[in-house]
């Protein structure tokens, strides 16, 4: 299992959130939607945002981290390939 954030479709709308998803990209825990579409993050990356921002989440809690991600991008090793990428298909 990995840990992931991102945005997810539910209810008519989009919200930011975060999941737990096999590396085929099965979620088997986080927030009933219809479609989800994020980031799959290493728990030694989670811990360094952690430790900096107190609390568990990484994009969740950018305002928390003075938006460093933002500014500074995504360090090396922070993001995991896993699951699958979506491709439209013509009959």
């Amino acid at each position: 299992m990995v840990y992931a954030e991102g945005y997810y479709f539910a209810d008519g709308n989009v919200h930011l959130g975060a999941w737990c998803a096999t590396t085929a990209g099965e979620i088997h825990y986080g927030p009933a939607a219809n479609a989800c579409r994020g980031v799959a993050m290493p728990a030694s990356f989670r811990r360094t945002v952690t430790r900096r921002t107190g609390s568990a989440g990484v994009f969740i809690t950018q305002p928390r981290d003075d938006f460093q991600l933002l500014r500074a991008g995504l360090p090396p090793g922070a993001v995991l390939d896993v699951g699958y990428q979506h491709t439209d298909v013509d009959s």
